[in-house]
């Protein structure tokens, strides 16, 4: 499933086994370092477990027992002995750190959770402008800098964090092309009186559209591909639909008047729509 966290599968093929876990023979000398079936059972599944995944699993059975049995047979062994693994013990975290130091792969740092946050607002957002495809992002990522997923809570936290600030930079870009009485005009919506309608979104909202193409096709000006990312002009295009059945517009008629035909105005009617039903909360 796009996005979800790397996960073995429940079955595998003869060939996905040899393709994934079949042990090298630098594999095999490190794993011979350590003493005892069950340790070095243990060792080689992790260390076919971590490249795989990008994290160390929370217990070696989470693994699958196809995996497991695959790995114990290169090892002459013949049933599991990862039930007799120490787990919880001084050398368990001997064999973490021996299996980083042969992959290359380090922990998750602090300062390495913000520059991820930073890259993926300004470098994978305009790609992926969704949860599940920038969490698929932030995997590939991790994977390149040779750094562990980070626990699910935390990269939950990351994500959304790097997809409302790379929203927020775009709302930020659209907004400073608007002239000051437009802007004025769409912040006093936001004050409205419990007995005004949603016609009084009207006039700003043809103003907007006014001033959205006049960014757009005013002379010298970005076209609208170089400000935006085509995915991010689509999304926010289909935003600018549901918003406007919010507002009492008949969708049909915006686009027959290509009244969204810019994604500054498709980006300042979501806005707008989200910040009044914040306030009226």
């Amino acid at each position: 499933m796009q996005g979800a966290c790397p996960h073995f599968k429940t079955t595998y093929m003869h060939e996905e086994l040899v393709e994934h876990v079949l042990l090298n023979p630098t594999e095999r000398a490190l794993v011979d370092t350590c003493y005892g079936d069950g340790h070095r059972h243990g060792v080689a599944v992790l260390l076919n477990a971590v490249p795989y995944l990008g994290y160390f699993p929370h217990d070696l059975q989470q693994v699958p027992e196809v995996v497991r049995t695959f790995i114990a047979h290169q090892l002459q062994l013949l049933w599991d002995h990862t039930p007799d693994y120490p787990w919880q013990s001084q050398t368990h975290d001997r064999h973490l750190a021996l299996i980083r130091q042969y992959t290359g792969l380090r922990s998750s740092t602090g300062q390495d959770k913000q520059a991820l946050e930073m890259w993926l607002r300004t470098h994978g957002a305009p790609d992926a402008p969704s949860e599940e495809d920038l969490r698929e992002c932030a995997y590939v990522r991790l994977r390149a800098l040779g750094l562990e997923v980070p626990a699910m809570p935390e990269l939950h936290r990351i994500v959304p964090a790097a997809l409302r600030g790379f929203f927020q930079d775009v709302y930020d870009r659209v907004a400073v092309r608007l002239s000051a009485p437009l802007r004025t005009a769409l912040d006093a919506l936001l004050v409205g009186g419990p007995e005004e309608t949603p016609s009084l979104f009207e006039w700003p909202l043809s103003r907007c559209c006014d001033e959205g193409r006049g960014v757009r096709c005013s002379p010298g000006s970005a076209r609208a591909g170089e400000l935006f990312p085509h995915r991010i002009i689509v999304r926010e295009r289909r935003r600018a639909v549901y918003a406007c059945v919010a507002v009492g517009q008949a969708p049909s008629c915006c686009i027959r008047e290509k009244r969204l035909a810019t994604p500054q105005c498709s980006v300042i009617l979501p806005w707008r729509t989200r910040m009044t039903s914040t306030v009226s909360k």
